[in-house]
């Protein structure tokens, strides 16, 4: 296959970016595209594709090919030469290496789990310490592959089997995916944000483990919800929904610019019960006493569920991080469901697959206030059990 000069001259340096100087992948492929306006379909796809193998897949590269870290662009052009040999079966023009080298260090590399799922050492041995040997080597390599893209059905504003028709009127393919009826996938990856349908807000791209949370949430129309960690939104979106778009949910967030971002998505969604408040102090929280039906804490986490989508995330995350996330997620659950009205119902939920983040903060919260909570139930789910992303969620009934 011909890859165009400019193709591989970006990837290398997009490359940089990511690896060397820490920036998000999606960030850098999305400015890549806004500056490279007049790539066809062909190359946005081979851009996006390869880079995101690169990063998913660097460090088993960079073990096969022998390279060093791509401080600079001729080094980081070796990494998509290798790349392409290792997962396209092709050498392009452009670089000389000993494929039987390369070959025999793939070999080796099998062996070595930290190697050839391309993630840091001390994350292999905490995801040892969480799940045990075998259940770990199951969960990574799951997750060290490409993740599907699901919708979100918008049944305020069309039905399920409508939005199908409408996406293939638009030349993307979608099905039927999970357990609930508005859950669609894409068959073959497109870029839908551009599509009338998206503008017109009858989908929202989010991932089937995803919108579990607010299925056992379970909220009722008129009810009064509160989204304690609610970011850009997507699961504020789901809960309105659920609820008819009749009842009121707070959202709330430490970030006002995720907040005005949750405003765009539901004006788009026609959704107008959902109040953002920015937690700016403690005393938010307090004015907010006893006035919940529901409350949902998806509470910042590690991400590991969630590796598929994010591979670089893996290399950014430290033990040290961890721990310091561990610490927030106490803290949240010892102050935020003083919101909840007595016999109210709090959901927390993280996209980590670690029982630290996860089972152990809900027995800790239990244990540390007798009497006050009732695990109704709790589901890990992980990404090996199916295609949707690894997600933790309690539901809990506040009794006193």
């Amino acid at each position: 296959m011909k890859i165009h000069r400019n193709i591989i001259d970006q990837i290398s340096s997009s490359f940089i970016q990511i690896v060397t100087e820490g920036r998000y992948a999606d960030k850098v492929i999305q400015n890549a595209f806004q500056n490279n306006k007049k790539w066809g379909a062909r190359d946005r796809k081979i851009f996006a594709e390869s880079l995101y193998d690169m990063v998913r897949h660097k460090v088993f590269i960079k073990y096969c090919g022998n390279l060093d870290e791509p401080l600079q662009n001729p080094e980081a052009e070796k990494y998509f030469f290798i790349y392409y040999f290792l997962f396209k079966e092709e050498i392009l023009p452009g670089y000389t290496f000993d494929s039987e080298t390369v070959n025999r260090r793939k070999k080796e590399a099998e062996s070595i789990r930290e190697i050839l799922y391309s993630i840091p050492k001390w994350l292999d041995e905490y995801g040892v310490e969480q799940l045990g040997e075998e259940k770990w080597s199951k969960e990574i390599k799951v997750l060290n592959q490409v993740a599907p893209v699901f919708l979100r059905t918008n049944t305020l504003k069309i039905t399920p089997q409508n939005l199908i028709t409408e996406m293939n009127n638009e030349g993307i393919i979608c099905e039927k995916a999970g357990e609930y009826d508005e859950s669609l996938a894409l068959l073959y990856r497109k870029n839908v944000f551009q599509t009338e349908s998206f503008n017109k807000g009858f989908f929202e791209v989010q991932d089937i483990s995803s919108q579990k949370v607010s299925r056992v949430l379970d909220p009722q129309p008129g009810m009064r919800v509160v989204d304690a960690c609610a970011g850009a939104g997507g699961k504020s979106l789901h809960i309105a929904t659920l609820m008819q778009n009749r009842g009121r949910i707070i959202a709330m967030d430490i970030e006002q610019s995720k907040l005005d971002e949750l405003k765009r998505r539901a004006k788009r969604n026609s959704i107008d019960i959902i109040e953002t408040r920015l937690i700016d102090s403690s005393k938010i929280i307090k004015r907010m006493n006893n006035s919940a039906d529901m409350l949902l804490i998806d509470a910042p986490c590690s991400g590991s569920g969630v590796l598929k989508r994010n591979p670089d995330a893996k290399y950014k995350l430290t033990i040290k991080r961890i721990k310091e996330l561990v610490e927030i997620q106490k803290r949240i659950l010892n102050s935020y469901p003083q919101m909840l009205k007595t016999n109210g119902i709090l959901v927390y939920a993280t996209c980590s697959i670690f029982p630290e983040e996860n089972e152990h903060q809900i027995q800790s919260l239990i244990e540390n206030n007798p009497g006050k909570f009732e695990l109704v139930n709790q589901i890990t789910i992980f990404p090996s059990e199916g295609e949707g992303d690894g997600f933790y969620i309690a539901k809990l009934r506040k009794l006193i």
